[in-house]
C-alpha cells in the first residue's frame, strides 16, 4: 500500500492528475463544441419564434445562445458579433414581451396564468427591476 509521500506512489498520483487534468479538458471542448455547434441554429429559430409570438421558447433559445456564448468566449472569434446578437434578440423580446405584460396586468384580477407567465420570462431574462417599474407605472395610473 502507498502512502502519502512514498516516493513509489508519485508515478501513480501524476498519472492520476494527469487522467484528471485531460478529463476536465475534454469536458471543456465538448462544451464548447456543442455550443459552437448549436449556435447558429439556435440563432435561425429566434426570428421565426418571434413572428410567431412564441416568446417563452424566444426566451429559452436567448438564455441557450448566452450559455453558448459564455462558451464561447474564450477565445473563439466573433466574441462582439455574438454580444450584439444577443442584445438585439434580448431588446427584440422585451419590446414583445411588454404587451403581454399590460394585458396580463390588466386582467390579472380574473387569470394569473397570463401573469405568471411573463414574470417567469422577466425572471429567465433577468430583467426583474425591468418588470417591477412597469408594474408601479401600471398601478399608479
Amino acid at each position: 500500500m502507498h502512502r502519502v509521500g512514498d516516493p513509489t506512489a508519485t508515478p501513480a498520483v501524476d498519472t492520476l492528475s494527469t487522467l484528471h487534468s485531460l478529463r476536465t479538458n475534454l469536458r471543456r471542448t465538448r462544451h464548447i463544441l456543442s455550443a459552437a455547434s448549436s449556435w447558429d441554429s439556435t440563432l435561425s429559430s429566434i426570428p421565426g419564434l418571434l413572428s410567431a409570438q412564441n416568446l417563452s421558447e424566444a426566451v429559452v433559445a436567448l438564455s441557450n445562445l448566452e450559455r453558448g456564448e459564455k462558451a464561447l468566449s474564450g477565445g473563439m472569434p466573433g466574441r462582439t458579433e455574438r454580444k450584439e446578437a444577443l442584445a438585439r434578440i434580448r431588446v427584440s423580446i422585451e419590446v414583445l414581451l411588454r404587451p403581454q405584460l399590460l394585458h396580463a396586468l390588466n386582467k390579472m384580477d380574473t387569470r394569473l396564468g397570463p401573469l405568471q407567465q411573463c414574470v417567469s420570462m422577466y425572471v429567465q431574462l433577468n430583467k426583474i427591476e425591468t418588470l417591477a417599474e412597469f408594474f408601479y407605472q401600471c398601478a399608479s395610473v
